[in-house]
């Protein structure tokens, strides 16, 4: 066996599903209505939790916003929906994420909190 030198840059090949999955998520061409009208109903229902989220849960809205308030906004940063912040892209991606997941995470716990709100009846 061959040890390969510390600046060898060569990198082993991806296997065959990796490849496929690639190729699919950068060349595969949408061209159904109703997958876009899918997709943007999950869109709507993903941003309509997150901000949910954050306005009914003091927990969640402590976790989301700048790890330093000296820091914020960011200039050229990552607008977090329904909230006033403008954070690094990391930072931005991270709360949204949470915000996203944090009602649905809550559901696993039965009657502990509120629902997901796409469960909710009208009345």
């Amino acid at each position: 066996m061959t040890i390969p030198a510390a600046d060898d840059n060569n990198c082993p090949s991806y296997d065959k599903v990796i490849d496929l999955i690639v190729d699919y998520a950068y060349d595969y061409d949408i061209d159904s209505p109703a997958a876009w009208t899918r997709a943007k109903a999950a869109l709507i229902d993903a941003l309509g939790a997150a901000i949910e989220s954050i306005h009914t849960s003091p927990e969640c809205a402590a976790m989301i916003g700048p790890v330093w308030p000296q820091t914020a906004p960011v200039p050229g940063g990552f607008r977090l929906p329904g909230t006033q912040f403008q954070v690094d892209a990391l930072k931005g991606a991270f709360d949204l994420g949470g915000m996203i997941r944090y009602l649905d995470h809550n559901d696993a716990f039965p009657g502990a909190e509120w629902g997901h709100p796409s469960g909710k009846q009208q009345s």
